[in-house]
């Protein structure tokens, strides 16, 4: 499974209501899906700057993932040792994903340890 396409945004929801019991002010969404439609997350109230914070992070994630995705190509085609940022994609994407970058299956950060050791 993967996840939903980016970008993303984050914003006030306007059918948000305090009496509710709900903290759902602050959500983040598909570009484009405000004010109604899917929701990726509930950040929380807008008054509280760690929410703002967190959602501005959150909404961020696609873009993040994509530039280091690049990143990692580039690195991996200098030769470069490559184990923080491939456990990273994998956190993001899941242990059975792929990567259009790189073109293979990710390795889990064991299995990276595992050949790492094996060269001589």
């Amino acid at each position: 499974m993967t996840h939903t396409p980016g970008p993303w945004e984050f914003d006030l929801n306007p059918k948000w209501q305090s009496e509710n019991g709900m903290s759902c002010e602050l959500v983040v969404r598909p570009q484009g899906e405000f004010p109604h439609g899917l929701w990726i997350a509930d950040c929380g109230l807008s008054v509280d700057p760690e929410h703002v914070a967190n959602a501005r992070l959150i909404a961020s994630a696609p873009d993040l993932l994509a530039a280091l995705e690049e990143a990692t190509l580039r690195l991996t085609s200098l030769g470069q040792d490559i184990l923080q940022q491939q456990a990273a994609i994998t956190k993001a994407r899941g242990p059975q994903a792929s990567s259009p970058y790189l073109n293979k299956p990710l390795r889990t950060v064991e299995q990276a340890v595992r050949d790492s050791e094996r060269k001589p």
